[in-house]
Order: structure tokens, then C-alpha cells, then sequence
């Protein structure tokens, strides 16, 4: 509980901006899963330049909406 504390202290004084990121775009997985996607954290490492964007939705809808016909499909 104490590094919760120290994190709150901290958001606050510093004014951060605390938002979720969905694992799309989670640029650490690669560093703490065996399975995680590498593509974001080369992006990175390539681009020189890393961009926040706010996410409102999981991955796993992201994608489901990825493979879902566009209505000119239909």
C-alpha cells in the first residue's frame, strides 16, 4: 500500500495524467511477457518519437471491430 501512496503523492504534485493504455498499444509487454507483442516497443525504438493516444475501448474489441464487414461490404 505504500507504493500506492507514494504514486498518488506523486500524480498529485506533479499534476500527471494517469489513463489506461489496452494492450494494443501497451509498448511494455514485450519486457514483462513472454508473449507480448514487440510491435509497439519497435515503433518506438525505430520511430524515435512515441505518441499518446487515449484508448476507449480493450484490444480485444479493437480487433473485433477489425474483422467485423464495413456496410460497402455488405
Amino acid at each position: 500500500m505504500i507504493d500506492y501512496a507514494i504514486a498518488r503523492e506523486t500524480i498529485d504534485k506533479q499534476g500527471v495524467l494517469v489513463f489506461w493504455v489496452n494492450n494494443l498499444r501497451m509498448a511494455a509487454d514485450a519486457l514483462t511477457k513472454l508473449k507480448g507483442d514487440t510491435r509497439p516497443l519497435f515503433e518506438i525504438l525505430e520511430g524515435g518519437t512515441f505518441l499518446i493516444k487515449l484508448c476507449l475501448e480493450s484490444g480485444r474489441k479493437e480487433t473485433a471491430k477489425q474483422k467485423e464487414p464495413s456496410p460497402q461490404q455488405q
